[in-house]
């Protein structure tokens, strides 16, 4: 939302948060059927709402180019 920016955080930190974000997002998209990916983003929704938006953009980048 805007609200929290990693600009200014260490290289390394930026570097985990990239690979935490591609992580979810690959997990979502390559899960078998859309209910199974709405469910997983709204997981992540619920349990990591601060990489939600983030989730979500690179999971439909992975899953259209994936495919």
């Amino acid at each position: 939302d805007g609200k929290m920016s990693a600009d200014k955080a260490d290289k390394i930190v930026q570097d985990w948060l990239r690979l935490t974000i591609y992580n979810y997002a690959y997990s979502i998209a390559k899960k078998p059927t859309k209910e199974e990916r709405r469910e997983a983003l709204e997981y992540i929704k619920r349990t990591d709402p601060i990489f939600y938006d983030d989730v979500k953009a690179k999971a439909k980048e992975i899953y259209k180019n994936g495919k």
